[in-house]
């Protein structure tokens, strides 16, 4: 019994665990499940200032013109005009805190010599400029360096200096966007040589915030993360800080207009100017790219507000969603012991555990939420509930084992074949239904002609009746242990009977009636005792 009991359970755990891998690698309905939760978690109230006041957009638009060579120069004529403008500004007092371009720079030579000597002239002033590095995680670093202007990159960006190294001038704009107004990024992407050697591209973003932060010591213990989840405020708040920039060809500069023409002047002293193209940078989801950076932005640099993060590592998401299986398993066990009223009504039980569960998750994700953290639930409410079916079926063979304790819920049940219906209605079931207990209680009684109905599930019925029956009535009439129903009934009695959960009265039409295997048991012989349900009664009432 002990070999067939660790052999099911072996079984069971081998279901459980093909079940979780198969529902999770073949389908997404868990990383759904996640990022929902995430999502929910980083609300934002849109009627509050989330936005820094010291970050800034400017849009500069890149006109689609027919030629590619001229759609460049067009667009790094307003880039140098807008960094000439910057200088112009430094020489006036108002100094630009830093400038980020969420702009990457490519090979082409065009107006590239202006482009290096405005950068070089704000880099000299101690204008700190970062700009973006496009890109392709399939390609080399050398293949990536090919397609942009080198020269930028390693002498005049901000941390210009250690070609492939941190502070490289390199620093990647890679993003992510999920339907719930969330941007997810990287802190760093590796990148190939051809050498073997792995190069660290950090992000732009996470760059920035460290070279620009004023406290650096809790940035660090911030950014000491695998990834970033940024809650998105209202467009109408960001917007109300964008300007367009408005170029002078006549003097190399240009002027700032609001985006949304409320005529406030923008203000360069000690901000944080973000450069983009709002209209044609942007997103999956219709965000403006150089939006996106500003909201990274002010997540790192705003420290008190940050996003919060998912609970990351598939060690952490196995290990959550095994702990939770097996407490969902130990409230289905501790409530199987002790409702036994419930016992007999497994997949209660199991619903119930699963929701108990649940309620221990939830409990456990408020604790974590308050470290400004978000639990993986996709995966361990899966396992959750797999472990709660799993549960319930195996109660169920529990209970056809007849080793449950049983609630009394019966006090006696009637075991008869149908052929013999009216006589057991008759001489059975009729008396006893007149008797009452000594307080006065009429017993009760399991009698499948009142209790089982069309299309239940009469198999299990019956055989959780006879666990919840204080006494076990068989009427052993020639045909009666050739039914499939009562030969189950009485076989599951009597291994009650054998462990004192239970009481055999058993009554035969004649000594011929009973089955071999059980001609040992005292049995009322209704062809010798004609006084038979008289006996059967002061047993039920002692």
């Amino acid at each position: 019994m002990k070999t067939l009991t660790i052999k099911r359970l072996a079984i069971y755990l081998i279901v459980f665990f093909v079940s979780v891998l198969l529902i999770f690698g073949l389908t997404n309905f868990s990383q759904q499940m996640d990022t929902f939760l995430v999502e929910q978690a980083n609300q934002v109230d849109n009627s509050k200032n989330l936005l820094s006041e010291n970050l800034k957009v400017i849009h500069i638009e890149m006109q689609n013109t027919a030629g590619a060579t001229e759609k460049v120069k067009q667009f790094r004529n307003k880039i140098i005009n807008f960094l000439a403008t910057i200088s112009n500004e430094y020489d006036k007092g108002n100094k630009v805190e830093g400038i980020v371009l969420d702009i990457s720079f490519s090979e082409e030579s065009v107006e590239l010599p202006r482009l290096k000597a405005i950068l070089k002239e704000l880099k000299d002033k101690g204008v700190k400029v970062y700009a973006a590095y496009n890109i392709n995680e399939k390609e080399t670093i050398e293949a990536n360096d090919h397609n942009h202007a080198l020269e930028i990159y390693n002498e005049y960006l901000e941390g210009s200096g250690e070609a492939y190294n941190y502070g490289s001038g390199r620093y990647h704009t890679k993003v992510y966007t999920t339907n719930g107004g969330l941007v997810t990024y990287e802190p760093e992407m590796f990148l190939k040589s051809v050498f073997g050697d792995t190069v660290i591209i950090e992000s732009l973003v996470k760059k920035v915030a460290h070279g620009l932060s004023k406290n650096k010591e809790l940035l660090k213990e911030k950014t000491n993360r695998e990834g970033y989840v940024i809650p998105l405020g209202s467009d109408q708040e960001i917007k109300s800080v964008t300007y367009d920039f408005i170029t002078d060809t006549t003097s190399n500069s240009g002027r700032f207009e609001s985006n949304t023409g409320n005529g406030k002047p923008l203000e360069i002293d000690d901000n944080i100017l973000v450069v983009g193209d709002i209209i044609n940078d942007k997103i999956r989801d219709g965000t403006p790219g150089p939006y996106v950076v500003t909201w990274a932005l002010n997540d790192l640099l705003n420290l008190n507000q940050g996003g919060k993060q998912p609970l990351e590592g598939n060690f952490i998401r196995v290990g959550q969603a095994l702990f939770f299986a097996f407490l969902t398993v130990l409230i289905f066990a501790f409530l199987f012991q002790y409702l036994k009223r419930m016992q007999t009504q497994p997949k209660a039980l199991g619903l119930l555990s699963f929701v108990i569960g649940l309620l221990f998750l939830s409990l456990f994700g408020v604790l974590v939420l308050s470290f400004n953290t978000v639990i993986p639930i996709g995966l361990t409410v899966i396992a959750m509930a797999i472990a709660a079916a799993l549960s319930w079926r195996f109660a169920n063979k529990y209970l056809s084992t007849g080793v449950a304790e049983g609630s009394e819920k019966y006090d006696v049940f009637i075991s008869y074949s149908h052929g013999n219906s009216d006589w057991v209605l008759k001489n059975v079931y009729e008396p006893l239904k007149g008797l009452r207990k000594q307080n006065g209680d009429k017993l009760n009684i399991f009698f499948d002609k009142d209790d089982i109905g069309v299309g239940e599930a009469f198999t299990a019925k019956y055989m959780w009746a006879i666990v919840d029956s204080r006494f076990f009535v068989p009427v052993m009439s020639e045909e009666y242990y050739g039914k499939n129903h009562c030969k189950n009934e009485m076989d599951l009695a009597y291994k009650r009977s054998v462990e004192k959960k239970i009481t055999i009265l058993p009554i035969a039409f004649t000594y011929d009636c009973v089955p071999e295997i059980y001609s040992h048991i005292n049995f009322s012989d209704v062809s010798v005792n004609g006084e038979f349900i008289n006996g059967i009664s002061q047993e039920l009432l002692k």
